[in-house]
C-alpha cells in the first residue's frame, strides 16, 4: 500500500518521531510504508516502538500510536486509517479431512488453534443479526503469533482466527478458506485503524507528514 510522493517541492522535514503500534500491524502492513517514509524523509530520525499493550502517548513518551479499536480513546486526536475484521479459516486440505462446519456451534468438533493470551482467547464469539453465539474451543496449539498459527493453518492443522491483512493472501491463493461467512467474527483485534495523539496548539512538521503519509497510504 505504500506509495510515492513527488519530492521536488516537498519542504524538507527534519526532527525525531516516535511511532507506536501493535506487532502483527507493524509487520505485515507499517513495515514497507514506514521504510518509504524514511527514505523519502533522510532527516527525520524515526523510532518505532512494537508493542501490543495500551499505549499513553504522553506517559510511554511516543508522539504517536496506531492501533485497531472499536472505541478511540478519549481526549486523544484521532485519524482514521482503514479498517480490519476477523476472519475464520482452514486449508483445504483440513476441510477434506475434518468437514466443513456450518455453524460457530460445529468447532467444538474441530482442532481451534488459539492465540492464548488470556483465558478468553478460548471463547470465540460469533454474531449473526441479534443472536450472538460464544463456542469454548479447543485445540492442539496455542501460540501468540499470527504468523505462526498461520503457518500451521495453511498446513492443515486446523481452525484460526486471523485479523485479515495477515491472511488475505492467503485466501486469494487458495490456501486457506474463509469459514461461516454468514457470521461475524467478534472480539479484539477488528475494528476501525486509528492513528491517535495527544492534542497540542502545535503539531511539528514531522508527525503532520508522517500521518499524511500514512494517509495516502491507506487510500491508494
Amino acid at each position: 500500500m505504500a506509495v510515492s510522493a513527488a519530492q521536488s517541492d516537498k519542504v524538507d522535514i527534519s526532527g525525531s518521531l516516535r511511532v507506536a503500534a501493535p506487532k502483527a500491524l507493524s509487520k505485515q502492513v507499517l513495515m514497507p510504508m514506514i521504510l518509504e517514509f524514511t527514505e523519502q524523509n533522510p532527516k527525520v530520525s524515526l523510532q518505532l516502538k512494537v508493542t501490543d499493550h495500551l499505549i499513553d502517548p504522553i506517559g510511554d513518551e511516543v508522539d504517536i500510536f496506531i492501533h485497531i479499536t472499536e472505541k478511540p480513546i478519549e481526549g486523544l486526536i484521532s485519524k482514521h486509517l482503514g479498517h480490519c475484521r476477523l476472519i475464520l479459516c482452514a486449508s483445504p486440505s483440513y476441510l477434506e479431512s475434518f468437514g466443513q462446519p456450518s455453524h460457530p456451534e460445529d468447532l467444538v468438533d474441530h482442532n481451534c488453534l488459539c492465540l492464548g493470551e488470556s483465558p478468553r482467547d478460548r471463547v470465540w464469539s460469533f454474531r449473526q443479526g441479534n443472536q450472538s453465539v460464544p463456542v469454548n474451543v479447543k485445540g492442539s496449539l496455542t501460540v501468540n503469533h499470527s504468523e505462526i498459527r498461520r503457518e500451521a493453518v495453511t498446513q492443515g492443522q486446523g481452525i484460526s482466527i486471523f485479523p485479515d491483512f495477515a491472511i488475505s493472501s492467503h485466501l486469494e491463493s487458495n490456501e486457506v478458506v474463509e469459514l461461516l461467512q454468514n457470521w461475524q467474527v467478534t472480539g479484539k483485534y477488528q475494528g476501525d485503524i486509528i492513528a491517535q495523539y495527544a492534542q497540542s496548539k502545535y503539531i511539528t512538521s514531522q508527525l503532520r507528514a508522517f500521518i499524511d503519509f500514512l494517509t495516502a497510504c491507506f487510500d491508494s
